[in-house]
């Protein structure tokens, strides 16, 4: 039996763009392109993080990583990276616009 690497290469983000309601608790989904074209969903294992703490925060609790709970009206840069290989969203221009009204 051959095990071959097939190293995470991109992660992207998804929903690109979103626009809640203060209050709302999104969550977004992480999907990793591996170097063979291959992807996988790793929403779950992926360290979320959110640029505007004051718009958002990311609870990265177990079972539960991906949902993103709003404070109060702005925009914010949702990102994810992979703690695996040290690949993220951010680096490939692959996060998400989260719009909060008021």
């Amino acid at each position: 039996m051959t095990v071959r690497y097939d190293p995470l290469v991109r992660v992207v983000v998804s929903p690109a763009t979103r626009r809640v309601s203060a209050g709302a608790s999104p969550r977004f989904t992480a999907v990793g392109h591996l170097a063979s074209g291959a992807t996988q969903n790793l929403t779950q294992r992926v360290v979320w993080s959110v640029s505007a703490p004051a718009v958002a925060t990311a609870a990265n609790e177990v079972g539960d990583r991906s949902r993103i709970d709003t404070l109060g009206p702005g925009t914010a840069i949702i990102a994810a990276l992979d703690p695996v290989s040290g690949v993220g969203s951010s680096a490939s221009g692959d996060d998400a616009t989260l719009t909060v009204a008021a």
